[in-house]
């Protein structure tokens, strides 16, 4: 699954979970999710579960403290160089 896929999947989970209006122009894939408050918390621990289920990857809340998982396209690079063969 190409990095571009999950990043559209993730967008659209993330949309749906956190009810963000489709015309929120803030709300891309390099945004910072927790600066811009699109994740809190519990929205981590419903990301997690998704992202298990989905793809086969481990995440876990510790991950979205390095900047570089903060974002839609950081999570994505995650998974695909993390998702069960």
């Amino acid at each position: 699954m190409a990095t571009d896929n999950i990043v559209t999947q993730l967008i659209a989970a993330i949309r749906a979970d956190q009810s963000i209006p489709d015309d929120d122009q803030d709300f891309t894939p390099t945004v910072d999710l927790f600066d811009y408050g699109y994740l809190d918390s519990f929205g981590v621990v419903s990301l997690i579960a998704q992202v298990s289920e989905t793809y086969g990857v481990d995440m876990t809340r510790l991950d979205f403290y390095a900047p570089e998982y903060r974002t839609v396209d950081g999570i994505a690079a995650y998974i695909s160089a993390n998702k069960a063969a």
